[in-house]
């Protein structure tokens, strides 16, 4: 069996890269709006996750996001819906937008409604459902791009 060898690269002369700053930008909530409607008008996939994922158009793969290192996802529930858990090694922030539900995160169940935000750790089951009587969205925004920009 052979062994790997690390290689040796000279950088003394090495200039330093320039740095890929991204333009500011706005999403006007009615191109949201508009993206819970379509979500809403397609059929429920076998996980239960409706979602959109909003990427800056300076955004490379892998790792696309918003911001660099960052993701913001649309996420969406009819009523009565859940999705099945997942677990990520990536750390969210998460806020209600539109409607109410519940999330259960490891072993806490959150109630949430417009406007509540809470987070949800790294490496640990969480689901939602949405137990309201009207649509429930909810913006996430994680740290999963720089992770897998990192390939960890």
């Amino acid at each position: 069996m052979s062994e790997i060898e690390a290689k040796f690269i000279e950088t003394s002369d090495q200039e330093i890269r320039p740095m890929n700053f991204w333009p500011a930008m706005v999403i006007p909530r009615q191109q949201i709006e508009n993206e819970i409607q379509n979500l809403a008008d397609r059929d429920r996939p076998a996980n239960g996750r409706r979602m959109t994922s909003i990427v800056h158009p300076c955004s490379t793969e892998p790792g696309l996001g918003l911001a660099p290192g960052i993701d913001v996802t649309i996420n969406f529930l009819k009523p009565g819906e859940e999705n099945v858990p997942l677990r990520r090694n990536s750390n969210q922030i998460v806020m209600c937008i539109k409607g109410e539900g519940r999330a259960v995160i490891g072993d806490t169940e959150l109630a949430f409604e417009r406007f509540d935000v809470w987070n949800t750790p790294s490496m640990v089951n969480y689901r939602y459902r949405n137990d309201g009587k009207e649509l429930c969205a909810f913006l996430s925004y994680s740290n999963a791009p720089l992770l897998e920009k990192l390939e960890v």
